[in-house]
């Protein structure tokens, strides 16, 4: 096969194949090659691979290589120098089928600089190994996303430079609800959840409700950044002590969008007073759109905190508050209001 001009080597890019958390040969693992930032593993993804013979002549071999019990890629039980004509993503998975490595694109990385760009804060883009590490996962529950594979809710994958988890099932083609992006910031924010938008006929309800729980669960504030978000029933905040915070009440908007059933648009009205609970809310603006009849609602919330929010354009009044004690209010807006402000 003369015509080939094969000059990109298929390497770790470094001599050995190890073990991600050990210097331990990955002993009759295998490897794959594919397009570059795809699933090698996917057969539509790879591409082909030759072994560079002595003479320089080419053979195409077909996919996975085998490693041997060395750690060296083998071809019929030999060790073998592998090329391919163009640059690729490469996975190295061990014997027992577990990812040990994914290179997006293998010709981004100096083969001599490799073992530094690991262990610098950026080789979380590296290996999964890295990745779990850097966002406090269990490796063992991580993969890279793959149309069609199996997935529970507590295993991660890894689309496009980002991490998503919280998914049962099949995985769609891409993410979407109930999949949501890992970060590693101290807070959730909705936009882990959905794109942000501003068009009216949009429902983001289930979305920011499942941004909160998340939140809850993971101990964390509950952020909406800068932009618009219509909902067509309430923002809960009931399901325990929720933090959430915006980037500010001229940035900041959560809306009542047509259609919207419910009372209220930010719900904190609990039903029983069976335990304190300190809900807070701030840098934010709530609108009923002269749709629900309050912009938020509360009951039963007490040493919570309600700071630096506009609440506007509710049908009975822009915000409703009963049964609360030793809450704190500060730098608020309550007006306009068709009726009431406050009631």
């Amino acid at each position: 096969m003369t015509d080939i001009t094969a000059n990109v080597i298929v390497s770790m890019p470094s001599q050995l194949f190890t073990m991600a958390r050990s210097f331990k040969a990955v002993a009759n693992g295998k490897i794959y090659i594919g397009k570059i930032d795809t699933d090698p593993v996917n057969p539509e993804n790879q591409i082909q691979v030759y072994v560079e013979n002595e003479d320089g002549s080419h053979v195409p071999v077909s996919q996975p290589i085998i490693i041997n019990a060395a750690g060296y890629p083998v071809y019929n039980g030999q060790i073998a120098k592998f090329v391919t004509v163009q640059g690729h993503s490469m996975a190295v998975y061990d014997a027992y089928g577990a990812q040990q490595f994914y290179f997006p694109n293998v010709l981004k990385y100096d083969p001599d600089q490799l073992r530094q760009e690991l262990a610098s804060d950026r080789g979380a883009t590296l290996s999964l190994s890295q990745i779990a590490t850097s966002y406090g996962l269990d490796f063992s529950l991580g993969g890279v996303w793959r149309e069609g594979a199996l997935s529970n809710v507590d295993n991660w994958w890894w689309y496009n430079n980002k991490i998503y988890t919280g998914g049962s099932g099949t995985l769609p083609s891409s993410p979407a609800l109930p999949w949501y992006e890992v970060t590693v910031a101290d807070y959730i924010s909705v936009a882990q959840f959905f794109p942000i938008t501003g068009d009216p006929a949009a429902d983001n309800s289930a979305s920011f409700n499942a941004a909160a729980a998340v939140a809850l669960s993971a101990g964390k504030r509950l952020f909406v950044p800068a932009g618009t978000y219509y909902v067509k029933s309430p923002v809960d905040l009931t399901i325990g002590t929720v933090d959430l915070f915006g980037d500010g009440v001229e940035k900041s908007f959560i809306i009542a969008g047509s259609g919207f059933t419910g009372e209220t648009v930010v719900n904190m009205y609990y039903e029983t007073d069976s335990i304190r609970r300190s809900t807070s809310i701030s840098h934010v603006t709530v609108d009923g759109n002269n749709i629900a009849n309050y912009a938020c609602r509360i009951q039963y919330v007490h040493l919570g905190r309600t700071h630096n929010c506009r609440f506007i354009n509710g049908v009975v009044a822009n915000f409703y508050t009963i049964n609360d004690w030793l809450n704190t209010y500060d730098c608020c807006s309550f007006v306009p209001a068709p009726n009431r402000g406050v009631h």
